[in-house]
């Protein structure tokens, strides 16, 4: 019986808890025979340290899980599973190929290349398996994008991660769709109207705002306000005009929109066509051979206003006509040359021919008319045209002292219709008796 007793006490014998490694090791042995770390109120164990007494084998595995655990989700093995580092590689060799190809424009493969994908690598981790995100994670993602972004801009970035994810399932590179739980909606409106009020609103430029600025500006900036408010062009659209897309002697243009390449036609005003014959006199050679064709070229560089130069985005518009602002006194928030494009699409729409509008403006119509419509008259567009010209150059304005005031465009009269000599003397005709 005492044999028995010995051996049974020798077997039960707990083995006794290993140190820790060292002192600043974030494991430590439990008393269940585990290493073990307390993660956000909660034991999470690593391997027995029996087995294991050193902690090799568990550090590894603590590197690996631990930002899965304090994300607040359940760990994957990254073992064969599409990494997030990976899909960014796979879909940017994707988007450079639709760049070069002319699918999509190379500044939209640029800001995936340099501020999407990046992002995404930051917030989950380069080696997290896509599999294994959840809507935890993309909460974390909205945090971190609410912290530098207006509404607007988060609600396009969010788009802009959802297609990376949507081209991980739609090319089987994960065997279903990632689920981006309610946190990747975008921004409601309300929010961004909210944002916006808080910023002065919407409120494009008004008349006596732009006729103070082209008091203040040079020939190329005159120009280029009377390209905003005149065919309600944008800054691409300043950058890319080329000469060919102009007819001065009739005062037409024929710009398609460089944003998506919808035709469009405008009536240019006298004033207009007067600021670009100015502008086009002034034009530097262009250093780049393939900018010969435009119109406005950068005097200091040779090279265009708006456009990449290699991998960097420049808007010398934005710059110099921000500067304009300053020196014309307009001070208000949320004003841009952009807001041109704004005031001219608000006060167009007094001619109440939005389709004439759309056109102008290089917009589609709602509607299938847009498929079966393939002109506007220039009657239409010339009648935009003279709307906002009202608007800006109100008959009573005063022009004493005041170099804004243009000399408005005189239509022909209306020749007369002939009448017969003895039209007076016929008597007239009673249309009921009585």
């Amino acid at each position: 019986m005492a044999k028995s007793n010995s051996t049974r006490g020798k077997h039960s014998a707990k083995p006794q808890k290993p140190p820790k490694p060292r002192e600043d090791f974030p494991l430590f042995p439990h008393d269940n025979g585990l290493w073990c770390r307390k993660i956000k109120g909660t034991h999470r164990y690593f391997g027995s340290w029996a087995d294991d007494p050193k902690g090799e084998a568990a550090l590894l595995k603590y590197t690996d899980e631990k930002d899965d655990w304090y994300a607040g989700r359940v760990p994957r093995s990254a073992k064969g599973l599409l990494t997030v580092e990976q899909l960014c590689n796979v879909f940017l060799q994707r988007k450079e190929q639709q760049a070069d190809s002319g699918d999509i424009k190379r500044s939209t493969f640029l800001y995936f290349l340099k501020t999407t994908c990046p992002r995404l690598v930051e917030v989950f981790g380069r080696k997290t398996p896509v599999e294994s995100l959840q809507p935890v994670d993309f909460q974390k993602l909205v945090a971190h994008l609410a912290k530098t972004q207006a509404p607007m801009s988060r609600k396009t970035e969010i788009e802009r991660v959802r297609a990376v994810f949507n081209f991980a399932y739609r090319n089987e590179l994960i065997d279903k769709p990632v689920r981006y739980g309610d946190a990747m909606a975008a921004p409601s409106k309300r929010a961004i109207r909210r944002q916006q009020n808080g910023n002065g609103g919407r409120q494009p430029f008004t008349a006596e705002e732009i006729r103070s600025l082209l008091k203040v500006a040079d020939p190329i900036e005159k120009a280029w306000i009377l390209l905003g408010i005149n065919c309600g062009m944008g800054n691409h659209d300043i950058g890319t005009l080329p000469l060919t897309a102009l007819d001065l002697d009739k005062g037409w243009h024929s710009h398609t929109r460089p944003k998506t390449q919808e035709p469009r036609r405008g009536k240019l005003w006298e004033e207009t066509v007067a600021a670009l014959r100015a502008a086009i006199a002034l034009r530097p050679e262009p250093k780049d051979p393939g900018d010969a064709g435009l119109v406005f070229i950068y005097r200091k560089t040779g090279r265009r206003f708006v456009g990449l130069e290699g991998d960097i985005w420049r808007d010398r518009v934005f710059g110099a006509f921000r500067t304009l602002m300053k020196k014309a006194g307009i001070d208000r928030k949320g004003l841009s040359f952009y807001s041109l494009r704004h005031s001219f699409e608000t006060v167009a729409g007094g001619c109440r021919d939005q389709v004439a509008v759309d056109f102008a403006m290089g917009h589609v119509s709602p509607g299938m008319g847009t498929d079966y419509r393939h002109d506007i008259a220039d009657e239409r567009l010339e009648a935009v045209a003279d709307c906002v010209r009202q608007w800006l150059w109100p008959p009573e304005l005063d022009g004493d002292g005041d170099d804004a005031k243009q000399p408005r465009r005189q239509r022909k009269p209306r020749a007369a219709k002939p009448t017969a000599p003895e039209a007076e003397d016929r008597p007239r005709l009673r249309l009921f008796a009585g």
